[in-house]
């Protein structure tokens, strides 16, 4: 059942429009109708009935442990010029053999074509020296788990800060060095932001929940109740003293220590001690 839902749009800088406010005692806002259905978004309504609210939503992508759509974003990106620098510039970050990209025609086992990536890397020469590689090798096959998972989000990436649109990953460090996930959000704070994009992710990393990467309201903890149910909490309705928001080691501590949920009800290692039963 669905007891509350908002939503705003920002207007001239700062400033906040209603949209609508649905809360169990009524609607406010003049979008959509009061027609509530308890476990329907009113949000899909308002889409419906205004087709120009849907141009932002659109816009977002939203990227599952699947990575193979991502991947046709990145293939699509590497075809224009203007994007392979980007790209290959990126996945140099992961593996700085890699000499270049390039996108090659093959055939399945079943004699179907489709375009795959192949990476160009060096070969050493018997003098000692280098020279590309140029037969290449099929990224996916020679590349680690990380670097393929880079080049998938390479293309959303750049779309994203070029449109200065949403893009949300889940479980965004999964195979990644946890200094690759920090390069990755620093793409999207400060200068090299321009448009304004967002970045949502979930991850189960600590090290980068760090003061100097983000803002307290940027900080959601998931609590899995015993219910079956989660739970969403703001690290801003917590409180800090002095050193604690100066620290951000206390940020990290403190989640390990349970201060902020969000963390498993481990039982004792002894479990797996012989009980003596049959």
């Amino acid at each position: 059942e669905i007891t509350e839902e908002y939503l705003f749009m920002e207007k001239n800088g700062d400033e906040q429009a209603l949209i609508f406010h649905r809360t169990e005692a009524g609607v406010e806002g003049t979008w959509c109708v009061d027609e509530r259905f308890p476990q329907r978004l009113m949000l899909a309504d308002c889409i419906e009935n205004h087709p120009e609210m849907a141009e932002w939503f659109q816009d977002m992508r939203i990227i599952m442990r699947s990575l193979d759509g991502s991947l046709s974003v990145s293939m699509a990106k590497m075809h224009l010029k203007k994007y392979k620098h980007n790209l290959l510039t990126l996945i140099q970050v992961a593996d700085p053999s890699i000499q270049d990209i390039e996108i090659r025609e093959v055939a399945d086992k079943d004699g179907r074509h489709h375009d795959a990536f192949f990476v160009i890397k060096e070969k050493k020469r018997l003098d000692g020296t280098f020279e590309p590689y140029s037969e290449g090798f099929v990224f996916q096959d020679v590349e680690s788990a990380g670097t393929v998972k880079l080049l998938a989000l390479a293309g959303p990436i750049i779309e994203a800060l070029e449109n200065g649109s949403l893009l949300m990953i889940d479980e965004m460090d999964q195979s990644f060095h946890t200094l690759m996930t920090r390069y990755v959000l620093e793409l999207f704070r400060g200068e090299f932001n321009a448009n304004g994009a967002q970045l949502v992710f979930s991850t189960h990393d600590i090290s980068n929940l760090r003061s100097e990467l983000f803002r307290r309201d940027q900080i959601w903890f998931v609590e899995k109740r015993q219910e079956g149910n989660s739970a969403l909490v703001s690290l801003v309705e917590f409180k800090f003293d002095e050193r604690e928001r100066k620290n951000s080691f206390e940020f990290y501590q403190n989640y390990l220590n349970g201060k902020y949920g969000a963390v498993p009800f481990l039982p004792p290692a002894d479990w797996w001690v012989d009980n003596g039963e049959a």
